[in-house]
């Protein structure tokens, strides 16, 4: 009998990538943070969301129930993806 191992592995998500995720997207986040997406792009590039941006997306983030917290724009985010 074959075991079949688990497809699912944990992965970690930058805080700009966390950032992104619960906004759905670059360009959707660079409209509700009020930045260029390609600011927004070096943030995912460098790892890190700058304070200023941190304040607003929290703001939003919490009007509109969505899943984003402090922790995430500072230490990230462990997910767990299937491959």
């Amino acid at each position: 009998m074959v075991k079949h191992q688990d497809a699912s592995a944990d992965t970690h998500l930058s805080p700009a990538q966390c950032l992104v995720r619960a906004f759905k997207g670059v360009r959707a986040t660079s409209r509700r943070v009020q930045r260029t997406p390609s600011t927004v792009c070096n943030m995912v590039r460098r790892g890190y969301v700058p304070f200023p941006v941190q304040v607003t997306a929290l703001q939003i983030a919490q009007a509109e129930g969505l899943d984003l917290t402090a922790e995430d724009l500072i230490l990230g985010r462990d997910v767990r993806v299937s491959a």
